[in-house]
């Protein structure tokens, strides 16, 4: 059965393993935001996962669930290393999640982004929340 943790930890391995031009890995810290100590942007460039919201889409007798992930994206501000950059961090992460489908469920639909926010910004580090959602049915158990 498919648990918020296991979609948080399908996301962490894979922005975690990001890497830039020169095959560097791109992220210093990625982590869960409710299993991990945050430590947000002391760290930067970081991400951070987090389920944000669920809910019944309503369509069908049978649960159908909506869950949106939250992946907070930290980086420099005034960097010259392009691929720490902000926007670039922030794009690299929504090519390495939209329209991947690592379940392998036919119960659960591909991530799909849903767009992003400024969610902080220092003289030194700025921070963005991208938001990407699944659908998936839900677990409905079997007595005989």
């Amino acid at each position: 059965m498919l648990t918020t943790e296991n979609v948080e930890d399908l996301l962490i391995t894979h922005v975690g393993a990001i890497v830039d031009p020169g095959n560097a890995v791109l992220f210093n810290k990625v982590g869960s935001l409710f299993r991990d100590e945050f430590v947000g942007d002391q760290v930067a460039p970081s991400a951070w996962v987090g389920l944000e919201s669920d809910t019944n889409t309503g369509t069908r007798s049978r649960l159908v669930m909506r869950e949106t992930y939250a992946v907070l994206v930290y980086g420099e501000t005034g960097t010259t290393n392009i691929p720490r950059q902000i926007h670039p961090l922030c794009e690299a992460v929504i090519n390495a999640v939209h329209g991947k489908d690592w379940m392998a469920d036919d119960d659960i639909s591909p991530f799909m982004y849903e767009g992003r926010t400024m969610i902080s910004h220092t003289t030194t580090r700025v921070g963005y929340k991208l938001r990407f959602t699944i659908t998936h049915k839900g677990f409905i158990p079997v007595h005989f």
